[in-house]
């Protein structure tokens, strides 16, 4: 008897088997309070990035702004909408930035929203997506940046 139920205890540590192990109850999603959302995803003082990033940022007309996401050697294209420049600016504003978090380049793609206190210090914005990827973002030469109402969408490819 006590090795049956040290065997469950110690099933009962493990989060995958947690459910349906202690409870009897099959596998079930976690939930969605139980998952972090991009805002709450922290990075530490001293996080190293895991990609580079630059594109061209169009202020005029409805051409894409189009780049370059740089990862592990390769390099990859990239679109990107939603982005604006405060104030007046020139037709094409060079942004450059750096990812964190990008285990897959397929977790990079998608809307990048605010994230934490989206403003940093210097003219960088700071947003994450639903895959937890941050990105740090900044005009050069240094422009103030903002996002269009349903945040900024990438797409790979051109």
């Amino acid at each position: 008897m006590t090795m049956i139920i040290a065997r469950r205890l110690a099933l009962c540590t493990l989060p995958a088997l947690a459910l349906s192990a202690c409870t009897g109850r099959p596998d079930l999603p976690p939930t969605p309070d139980s998952v972090p959302a991009p805002g709450l995803y922290q990075l530490p003082a001293n996080a190293q990035p895991d990609a580079g990033l630059r594109f061209t940022l169009v202020t005029r007309g409805n051409a894409p702004s189009r780049g370059v996401l740089e990862s592990n050697g390769q390099r990859l294209p990239i679109q990107v909408s939603g982005l604006l420049v405060q104030g007046s600016a020139p037709a094409r504003v060079a942004i450059r930035g750096q990812l964190f978090g990008l285990e897959r380049t397929t977790d990079f793609p998608g809307t990048y929203r605010p994230h934490g206190n989206s403003q940093i210090s210097g003219g960088i914005l700071q947003l994450g997506n639903d895959n937890l990827v941050v990105m740090r973002i900044w005009a050069e030469p240094a422009l103030p940046l903002t996002l269009a109402p349903g945040g900024m969408t990438v797409t790979l490819g051109q």
